[in-house]
């Protein structure tokens, strides 16, 4: 994943794109050199100042969030720092393990294709836990308050930063080896195209292009690197504008993320009574009457804009797929149709 970075040292903020293991380097040089280190769980905002410069980091898109499996694997991970090494199965597929226990390859693979830890699956290298990991893990902490998400993204941060600790050691990984040498058809190519782009171009933009098959040794293409880098450019800086002014979601996150997760949340209990019954005591210990006041409302807001927004989308989709999406009977969607 790519991170937004934008330094603050004067009047006129910097702007740039890192990978992941840049802004691990980054954070840990800032705090060797006594960089505070804060957290906004809530935005995926990572806060690095010492007095006369502050570093922001974001995400370039929204970390995507854990199962409940796998945010547990994740506090094992990430607060208890439980160690995991790759070994091969019996079915000769790898899987995540800490030496006494192994996980199932589904799990170990949801666990890799998320980007929460590290490696291939080579037998005997490490599975580090990632900075996506850490910011997803916090987010994800939906029964408690903000402050103590952040504190949880924070200590994370302080772990990573510190180089001595064993999760977060710089190891080999044979993946990460000496690249197989290139037929000269594609090394003649790849090397034509990066010659050819602008000297404005990032190279993620430039290997983003190649990986598309779009050709920037043209005239086209160099107009469109040139475009899609002006974009970024201005993306980062609108984002860290915002940011700036307080704006607590300068990317546009998704706002309905913790009303969606707590509808999952009660879907996937249904039919498991005691599951359910712990569900609603950790809401009932999170809302307070105002709260409680405005979920009733959006339920009764929700009742009453259905069959708007089910006539709104009819263009899109089909009577099957509103039913599937919207949570309604056919039946139901069929209804509002007719008495349109």
């Amino acid at each position: 994943m790519r991170f937004n970075v934008t330094i603050e040292t004067g009047p006129t903020p910097e702007y740039d794109t890192m990978d992941e293991p840049t802004v691990v380097r980054l954070i840990r040089q800032a705090y060797a050199q006594g960089f505070t280190i804060s957290a906004e769980a809530n935005s995926y905002t990572i806060t690095l100042a010492n007095g006369q410069r502050t570093i922001r980091i974001l995400p370039g898109r929204r970390p995507q969030l854990p199962t409940d499996r796998q945010r547990d694997e994740l506090h094992r991970m990430i607060v208890l720092g439980r160690e995991l090494t790759w070994e091969r199965s019996r079915r000769n597929v790898g899987v995540l393990t800490d030496g006494a226990l192994k996980m199932s390859h589904q799990l170990s693979d949801g666990l890799l294709e998320r980007g929460y830890v590290t490696g291939t699956g080579h037998p005997g290298t490490e599975a580090r836990r990632t900075l996506v990991a850490c910011l997803a893990y916090a987010r994800s902490a939906k029964t408690k308050p903000r402050e103590a998400r952040d504190e949880i993204l924070r200590r994370a941060l302080l772990d990573l930063a510190q180089t001595d600790t064993v999760a977060w050691r710089e190891t080999a990984d044979p993946a990460d080896g000496a690249p197989e040498p290139e037929p000269k058809q594609q090394a003649a190519e790849k090397t034509t195209v990066q010659k050819s782009a602008p000297t404005s171009t990032t190279p993620h933009i430039v290997e983003e292009l190649n990986r598309q098959g779009v050709a920037t040794n043209t005239a086209a293409g160099a107009l469109f690197t040139d475009m899609m880098t002006l974009f970024n450019k201005y993306e980062r800086e609108t984002a860290a504008t915002r940011a700036a002014q307080g704006d607590t979601n300068p990317y546009d996150l998704d706002e309905w993320e913790p009303l969606e997760a707590l509808a999952d949340e009660w879907t996937s209990t249904e039919g498991n009574k005691q599951a359910r019954e712990q569900f609603l005591d950790r809401l009932a210990d999170q809302l307070t009457l105002d709260n409680l006041r405005v979920l009733r409302v959006l339920a009764e807001a929700g009742a009453a804009v259905t069959p708007r927004v089910v006539r709104a989308e009819r263009a899109r989709y089909k009577v099957p797929e509103i039913a599937r999406r919207s949570g309604l009977t056919e039946s139901r969607v069929y209804q509002i149709l007719r008495n349109n």
